[in-house]
């Protein structure tokens, strides 16, 4: 996987789950952000090409480090217990807490019968 600044737009997480058979891909963000902003990097998560979440850069005032944080953007149903965002010190471990979080979503809405696409 590329790392952010690589100059490569797209990147692929790879997925564990049986259910999850597409790969998740990830595509640069083109949002607004304030002058202060501009620098970090913002990252759409997209799966089978449809966007399910954002993985970017966080200055944190109290931190002297920037952090990564990951969210998931599509509805997830809140007796799936799944946690739908964190804060990473990495870029890597952003997209594996992502991943990990969209496979365990993805095998808990298939086994309760949960339509996740409807979200």
């Amino acid at each position: 996987m590329d790392a952010p600044g690589s100059g490569r737009d797209a990147t692929v997480l790879v997925t564990r789950s049986p259910v999850a058979l597409m790969a998740l891909t990830l595509r640069r963000a083109k949002l607004e952000h304030s002058r202060r902003m501009l620098n970090l990097e913002d990252w759409k998560v997209l799966d089978d090409g449809q966007p399910v979440g954002r993985i970017y850069q966080r200055h944190v005032p109290a931190r002297p480090k920037l952090t990564w944080h990951w969210s998931i953007t599509v509805y997830v149903e809140p007796r799936s217990g799944l946690r739908t965002s964190g804060t990473e010190e990495t870029f890597d471990a952003a997209k594996a807490a992502f991943q990990n979080t969209w496979d365990k979503w993805r095998d808990w809405a298939t086994q309760a019968g949960f339509d996740s696409s409807s979200g």
